[in-house]
């Protein structure tokens, strides 16, 4: 298990993309979708309770949607960067960080993983981004459009929350490869979307 754990990484650099570019989205999706609405069947009774109504987001509404996830991580990050670095440094937060980071300490390692979860967060919604605007320009098929673009929203938090998870110790390798694996699909929706505006003539 340690060896998988160790070269996921190097596998995930390039496969998600590679899968986009080789099957169709709609086959994709085929795969992807009930799993999703498996797990969301379990959580829907969780989005009942809450006391506002979970909206439905256009396309473009969800490039602001992901870029606050991103910054939700890293306003949680503060705290525990803040306690692991000694104390809230806000002339240098960036300095602050990497101090937090020799500590290895517990709130050392949440911090870590909270800011690694908003670093992937933006370097994935550059490529998500592009998708969305070539989509909306090209006029795709407006139903698959917005399919995955909901995925991609829908992975994108669960990602973030199972980096965060990454800090309970016994159970830490086993939800990377649940992280690793909603980085998958994740990375595969961004991908989806600019073969879908590729393929409009």
């Amino acid at each position: 298990l340690y060896c998988i754990t160790q070269k996921l990484p190097n596998i995930m650099s390039f496969v998600p993309h590679l899968v986009a570019l080789t099957f169709e989205p709609k086959d994709i999706l085929g795969y992807i979708e009930p799993q999703m609405s498996t797990a969301f069947e379990k959580v829907q009774p969780l989005l009942n309770d809450l006391p506002i109504a979970v909206p439905s987001i256009t396309p473009i509404e969800s490039l602001l949607v992901v870029l606050i996830i991103a910054y939700v991580c890293h306003t949680l990050a503060v705290f525990p960067t803040a306690i692991a670095a000694g104390g809230l440094d806000n002339t240098d937060p960036r300095g602050m960080a990497a101090k937090a980071k020799k500590k290895k300490s517990f709130f050392s390692r949440l911090s870590s993983y909270l800011l690694g979860a908003h670093y992937n967060t933006l370097e994935s919604f550059m490529v998500y981004a592009v998708g969305v605007i070539l989509c909306t320009v090209t006029k795709v098929d407006k139903d698959i459009f917005q399919k995955i673009c909901h995925l991609y929203v829908i992975t994108r938090v669960a990602f973030c929350v199972a980096y965060a998870a990454q800090i309970i110790p016994l159970l830490s390798v086993p939800i990377s490869l649940v992280r690793s694996s909603f980085y998958f699909s994740n990375t595969i929706c961004a991908c989806m979307l600019l073969k879908l505006a590729a393929m409009q003539k």
